[in-house]
């Protein structure tokens, strides 16, 4: 095994993929996640097609694929979330933002949308509607 300062330097090269802000790759698709109270770590990747088509029989119209790999907490890993969209384009911009909508649905940080009972509207039978306002239903 590695020696701890050697473990401890590769550990905050993961977390900065998402939180080093205009330097970690995936730092964008993680800028509206609570890091400070979920930190990720992570590393995107892309798959890249050969630019010779030729050699492997691929159609030309063959696009990288998106890949992220990533765990949460860093400092007490709880979830491991990874993520690949073959001929999606690089890992930064499609299979990171995946991963971050993951994070939210399994941390219970994702909201549902909002419903009638929850607005204030609700229907009645079909081609009916009534609406609850400060002065009663309308």
């Amino acid at each position: 095994m590695p020696p701890a300062e050697d473990r401890a330097a590769v550990l905050a090269g993961f977390e900065g993929v998402t939180s080093a802000t205009g330097v970690g790759t995936a730092a964008s698709a993680f800028a509206n996640f609570p890091l400070s109270k979920y930190l990720v770590a992570g590393k995107t990747g892309t798959a890249q097609v050969g630019a010779d088509f030729s050699t492997v029989g691929w159609p030309s119209y063959k696009q990288d694929s998106s890949v992220f790999a990533s765990f949460a907490p860093a400092d007490s890993p709880r979830f491991v979330v990874a993520a690949l969209f073959e001929q999606s384009g690089y890992g930064a911009s499609v299979a990171a933002p995946a991963v971050e909508q993951e994070y939210m649905t399994l941390l219970g940080l994702s909201k549902p949308a909002p419903t009638p009972s929850t607005t204030g509207a609700s229907t009645g039978p079909v081609g009916a509607s009534t609406t609850t306002t400060a002065g009663g239903r309308h």
